[in-house]
């Protein structure tokens, strides 16, 4: 009987840990620096909750132009058996900087299940026409991240690197909005070697107005599950889409640089040695298009 009470108290626990949830989390992104007179978007994300009575107070030094505009978005992955599932609601402001300096995005609140979040605060430097600086579009990744899906011993120099084995994937978050409804979309790196990579070409996103997301450049790329093969991935934009029109918005392909960490395999005094060899390969990303509908009639506020 005790040993019984035992198992189950085992079993009890282990489920215990297997269902953890993640706190609801809410959170403020903006751009680090933005032009004087030009518009951007600030983002007030809430992780893990579903969310009523926004109040995200109007930054000085800034001009409110529209907001917020409401998307929300959903994920499942499944790693090695494990099923996880995550949700995202994200409200977004529409400002114009008025003039140069420091501009603070206050705080919000918004309440979510029952309790009532508090956002971060952050500073924003809004600088004049000319100063802006910008990022590159070559990333380098592996080298102490996951592991690439293909045995290195078996990424023999001068093996045929398949359409396959590296590719660039557009996608979009939903695919029926409303006019300047909100839209995530998403570019990503699927390979199965270590390398770099650089963009040639960037997708265009005509008919919409575009915030770019930031995204880390810091070369470390996950590991994940795509038809049914397993992949290093890494993400190179995210970028909130809004329609300006309807009929079929379209993201058009963008083409990209790959260099693939090949190896060179030989025995040498008993021992195998493996040399890293780079093959290049260019690649062309898909298309992602999303149905886009009128605003109903009489147009909303």
């Amino acid at each position: 009987m005790k040993t019984t009470a035992y198992k189950f108290l085992s079993i009890l626990a282990t489920m215990m840990l297997t269902l953890t949830v993640s706190a609801a989390s809410f959170v403020v992104e903006a751009p680090s620096q933005v032009v004087a007179g030009q518009s951007f978007q600030v983002v007030y994300k809430l992780n893990n909750g579903h969310g009523t009575n926004i109040n995200a107070p109007r930054p000085e030094g800034l001009k409110y132009l529209y907001g917020p505009a409401r998307s929300e978005m959903s994920s499942t992955t499944n790693v090695n058996g494990h099923v996880s599932s995550s949700r995202m609601e994200a409200y977004t402001y529409t400002y114009r900087a008025e003039r140069t300096g420091k501009v603070t995005i206050p705080a919000a609140t918004i309440e979510a299940d029952g309790h009532t979040l508090k956002s971060n605060s952050y500073t924003i430097d809004v600088v004049a026409a000319g100063q802006k600086g910008g990022g590159g579009g070559n990333y380098g990744y592996g080298g102490g991240g996951a592991a690439p899906p293909v045995d290195p011993y078996e990424q023999t120099a001068g093996r045929t690197i398949s359409p396959d084995d590296a590719f660039v994937h557009v996608s979009l978050g939903r695919d029926n909005v409303y006019e300047q409804e909100a839209v995530v979309c998403t570019i990503k790196l699927y390979t199965k070697y270590e390398g770099n990579i650089s963009c040639t070409k960037q997708p265009s996103f005509e008919g919409c107005l575009i915030e770019e997301i930031p995204t880390p450049r810091d070369g470390n790329p996950r590991t994940e599950t795509f038809n049914g093969k397993q992949y290093l991935t890494l993400d190179l934009g995210k970028y909130i889409l809004y329609p300006q029109q309807s009929g079929t918005m379209t993201v058009t392909s963008g083409n990209y640089d790959i260099t693939v960490m090949q190896r060179d395999v030989y025995q040498a005094g008993g021992f195998m040695v493996s040399l890293p060899v780079g093959t290049q390969v260019r690649v062309k990303s898909n298309q992602a298009s999303i149905t886009v509908n009128p605003l109903p009639t009489p147009r909303p506020a």
